[in-house]
């Protein structure tokens, strides 16, 4: 444990790229620096008690290495919304900008964000979901996080200030930054904006659970995806008092308002016998999905060469983390 914490919340780039300077000059002259942001979800923030923000950055500079310092870097100051384009279809948010607010604010905009805010994610920032590489119920329908992220403003472990990518989603040109940024815990520097693509509101969207015969609903299962192509279909949680039955809970969209009773009916009326269809509201279908309120697994295990392949991406991963990290002073 270090035996020296210091806290900041920078309000804007320009502060975050001097004190991520700072750190790295001290650890060059012989400090023992180690720095880390505290919404990253695998950072050493978790269960310390954090001090007052500080405002001077000479206390960074104090640091002689006769103690180790830990510097806390928060998001906290970076909280504005900057943009809402409905003619572009994106949103610039700032990396402590929370997420469920942010989704609201995007709904009231008449734009529309696919991944709803959960238990689990609506407190976290903007920049703890792309640090953590957030996983979502409803990517299969409309894919990965890392699909909706057009750019980020980074703050380098180095006080450089870099921009990924940009508000097109068609550029795809060189390697995939903004992807690799994704899901490293703040170990490549502070992230303080991202631009966020957007989808239009869909004018009706339902929820619904479907419960009967295991091998019933799997045949029903692959009815409604082929049919009705729904936003998202999952098992629901195992009822242990009802040995054989099963249960399916999802979300239909269609881009017409005031469609819930037809949508209601197209789902009945491909039921196989047996297999009872009912309506979910929006509150019990985020309970039901997620009840614990973790986080989805964003990668799935494989077999040895899987294994081989995750080594060989780590190798890579460390080394690309030294170009952004020169003196290896991020955590985690």
């Amino acid at each position: 444990m270090p035996q020296k914490i210091l806290a900041f919340a920078p309000r804007s780039v320009e502060e975050a790229a001097e004190l991520l300077r700072a750190c790295s000059g001290a650890a060059a002259a012989g400090g023992r620096i180690r720095a880390a942001i505290v919404e990253s979800p695998f950072g050493p923030a978790k269960g310390i008690e954090l001090p007052v923000a500080h405002s001077s950055i000479e206390d960074i500079a104090r640091s002689d290495g006769a103690e180790e310092t830990l510097v806390l870097l928060s998001h906290s100051s970076m909280n504005g919304i900057h943009e809402i384009s409905r003619s572009d279809f994106l949103a610039v948010a700032g990396g402590g900008v929370r997420f469920g607010p942010f989704v609201e604010e995007v709904r009231r905009a008449g734009l529309y964000f696919p991944h709803e805010s959960d238990l689990g994610t609506r407190e976290a920032t903007i920049a703890g979901i792309i640090m953590g590489g957030a996983a979502f119920r409803t990517e299969r329908r409309f894919g990965r996080l890392r699909e909706y992220i057009l750019s980020l403003e980074l703050v380098t472990p180095g006080g450089e200030i870099i921009r990924t990518g940009s508000r097109s989603v068609k550029d795809v040109t060189g390697y995939d930054l903004t992807g690799f940024l994704m899901g490293g815990g703040g170990r490549c520097g502070m992230i303080v904006r991202a631009t966020i693509r957007l989808l239009p509101a869909p004018g009706t969207r339902i929820g619904f659970a479907c419960e009967g015969d295991r091998d019933a609903l799997e045949f029903f299962a692959g009815e409604i995806r082929k049919r009705l192509n729904p936003a998202f279909l999952e098992p629901a949680p195992e009822d242990d008092g009802a040995p054989g039955k099963a249960r399916l809970i999802g979300e239909l969209q269609s881009a017409v308002r005031g469609r819930e009773r037809s949508l209601l009916g197209s789902l009945s009326g491909l039921a196989p016998e047996g297999v009872r269809v009912s309506r979910l509201e929006e509150a019990a279908l985020a309970a039901t999905a997620r009840p614990d309120g973790a986080p989805l697994a964003g990668r799935s295990a494989g077999g040895k060469g899987a294994l081989e392949g995750k080594a060989v991406l780590e190798e890579l991963e460390r080394r690309l983390y030294r170009v952004f990290d020169p003196q290896g002073i991020m955590l985690p």
